[in-house]
């Protein structure tokens, strides 16, 4: 089938169906969890019930997911930079993104493997991360004022975080929704990157280049009905 960007949403955490549900920025910019105030000592053991120890887990689990997430997203951003920065003959600033780079690339392969999705992958050994998702819709979708009451509404889930209110929304109005998610092979960038910070070293300039653009040439767009989103690969 095919799809176009759904302009209500173009950012959206549609991936809770197969990850564990998270809110997605258009940046997907991170902001760590402020410590509380006042909390007990460290010497004092203090044993949250049950029922708020699982939706604590899950909290933790999607701030992971979009630490990861952001890692792989400023990876690639890194990589575009220090690219234009050797187009334009900007030698320090082509090192300094790829420096930038090179840390985000590690810390991603460092805590992707909990969050890897068990999707097809065109280089085997790797492990494929998300770093940007949409909703789609088919490209002979018609608005009706029906459909329009439902997207409204859909809207108003979105904006509060309400990700899966949003999708049932749209469910419920018969808006043929999919996912498209673009996701990076973290080792594969790793290593490119890690040697065109070398061959930048070296003022290899061009063989550099080659490197960062083999990180961006890697990069893989999946669709996927609402409902079929892969599921988190099992550990090895």
């Amino acid at each position: 089938m095919t799809m176009k960007p759904l302009l209500l949403a173009t950012s959206i955490s549609v991936l809770s169906a197969g990850l564990a549900g998270y809110s997605m920025t258009p940046a997907f910019a991170y902001t760590p969890p402020t410590p509380p105030e006042g909390g007990a000592p460290a010497s004092a053991s203090v044993k949250a019930p049950a029922s708020a120890a699982e939706p604590a887990a899950e909290k933790k689990s999607a701030e992971d997911l979009i630490k990861v997430c952001d890692d792989a997203l400023l990876t690639m951003r890194y990589v575009t930079s220090a690219r234009l920065a050797i187009f334009n003959g900007l030698p320090e600033k082509a090192r300094t993104f790829a420096d930038a780079a090179r840390a985000r690339a590690d810390a991603a392969v460092k805590d992707a493997d909990a969050y890897v999705l068990d999707a097809k992958e065109p280089k085997a050994e790797d492990m494929y991360v998300p770093f940007d998702a949409g909703l789609v819709v088919a490209e002979d979708f018609t608005v009706t004022p029906e459909k329009m009451k439902h997207i409204t509404k859909a809207n108003k889930h979105l904006h509060k975080g309400e990700t899966q209110a949003a999708l049932d929304a749209l469910k419920q109005g018969a808006v043929d929704v999919a996912v498209t998610t673009k996701l990076i092979p973290v080792k594969f960038a790793q290593v490119h990157v890690d040697d065109a910070t070398k061959l930048l070293e070296e003022g290899k300039y061009y063989e550099a280049n080659l490197a960062l653009k083999a990180v961006e040439d890697a990069m893989v767009i999946e669709s996927y009905k609402i409902g079929d989103v892969p599921q988190r690969k099992a550990k090895s």
